[in-house]
C-alpha cells in the first residue's frame, strides 16, 4: 500500500495554505511528481521502491518543512493499493488501472477522520474541507471513478459503478 498522505506538498507553510484557494488547495496538496517517481513508476516496473514521507506530527507551519527523516520502503506486488483523497489524480492516470472511490457523507468523512487523527480538528476542516468538495466536484467526480463504494454510519456500504 502506498498512502498518498506520504506525498504531502510540504513546502507551503500554514499562511500559504489559507491563502490559497479550494482550486488551489486540490491541485497543490500532494507531490504528485515526486509521488509518481519515487513510488508508482518503480513499483509498477518491478523494482523497491523508497521515499521519505510526509511527517505531520512535525511539519512546521511556518517554514512548510515536514518529511520525515525515516524512509517508508515498498517492494513490488501484483497489486500495488494507492490510498488516499488526491490518488486518482489526472496526471496518475496512466499508472492506476481501477479507480475505486469509497464515498461517505460530509459528517461520517469528518467524525472518522477527527477518530484516527491526532490534529487540531477544526483548524484542518477550515483548511482542507472546501478543497476537498471542490476535488470531487470540479477535478474527480463521483462519476468518472470506475467503481464506488457508499458507506455511511447507518447501513454500511453499497457499491455502484462511477
Amino acid at each position: 500500500m502506498v498512502h498518498t498522505d506520504d506525498f504531502f506538498a510540504s513546502h507551503r507553510t500554514g499562511a500559504e495554505w489559507d491563502a490559497s484557494t479550494a482550486a488551489e488547495k486540490a491541485d497543490l496538496a500532494i507531490d504528485w511528481q515526486r509521488l509518481r517517481t519515487e513510488a508508482l513508476e518503480l513499483l509498477r516496473a518491478g523494482r523497491e521502491a523508497s521515499w521519505h514521507p510526509f511527517d505531520f506530527a512535525t511539519y512546521d507551519m511556518e517554514t512548510g518543512s515536514g518529511l520525515a527523516t525515516e524512509l517508508v520502503t515498498r517492494q513490488p506486488t501484483r497489486v500495488i493499493v494507492l490510498d488516499g483523497i488526491y490518488s486518482s489524480r489526472p496526471e496518475l492516470r496512466n499508472l492506476v488501472d481501477l479507480r475505486v472511490l469509497v464515498e461517505a457523507p460530509a459528517l461520517v468523512r469528518r467524525q472518522r477522520h477527527d477518530e484516527r487523527e491526532a490534529t487540531n480538528e477544526a483548524m484542518w476542516h477550515r483548511r482542507w474541507d472546501e478543497a476537498e468538495d471542490y476535488y470531487f466536484t470540479h477535478v474527480r467526480p463521483p462519476e468518472s471513478y470506475d467503481l464506488v463504494v457508499r458507506t455511511d454510519s447507518a447501513d454500511g456500504y453499497r457499491v455502484g459503478s462511477g
